[in-house]
């Protein structure tokens, strides 16, 4: 979920648009990951495109996401990202068909008063949004480090390149 959070959102257009909140961000994680699996040629595929999408930061520049038709019945994303290791590159596009809360892909509107697994909102009845709060936080305390970190190691390598100067 960092991940798309983390990601640089454009509209259609290519400028930018504001990122998703953590209820849409769960809900295209759940999607790529079905979407993966069901196009995956077998496990071994499938877990490698996982590591590449999940685990892959080291390999990649920020993975870019375009909500390139918002419907009714579902949202469709557009995500790409470049993976580069020494001079071996490639570039990864996925597309992705999200449903909205409370639709079913095989029927017009859930009527059966079954909890839909895509539809997160459903959690808040039990008090279990905190997690979403949570997260949130958490995820803003790692960007925060994150820039932290950067701004250091910038301090750090002026530093020292100042003092090689001295030299």
């Amino acid at each position: 979920m960092q991940c798309i959070l983390g990601a640089s959102w454009e509209d259609n257009d290519g400028g930018a648009a504001p990122p998703p909140n953590a209820d849409e961000a769960l809900r295209l994680v759940k999607q790529l990951l079905k979407h993966m699996k069901e196009n995956a040629k077998d496990d071994s595929s499938y877990l490698i495109n996982i590591a590449a999408m999940a685990g892959g930061r080291l390999l990649n520049k920020k993975m870019v996401l375009t909500r390139a038709e918002d419907n009714q019945r579902e949202t469709i994303y557009k995500s790409h990202w470049r993976l580069k290791y020494g001079g071996i590159e490639s570039v990864i596009q996925l597309e992705c068909a999200v449903p909205k809360p409370g639709w079913d892909q095989n029927k017009e509107r859930r009527d059966d008063g079954l909890c839909d697994p895509m539809d997160v909102d459903g959690l808040e009845r039990d008090g279990e949004v905190d997690w979403k709060r949570k997260y949130e936080e958490l995820h803003e305390f790692a960007v925060e480090r994150s820039r932290k970190l950067r701004e250091l190691k910038k301090t750090v390598l002026e530093g020292v390149l100042a003092a090689k100067d001295k030299i």
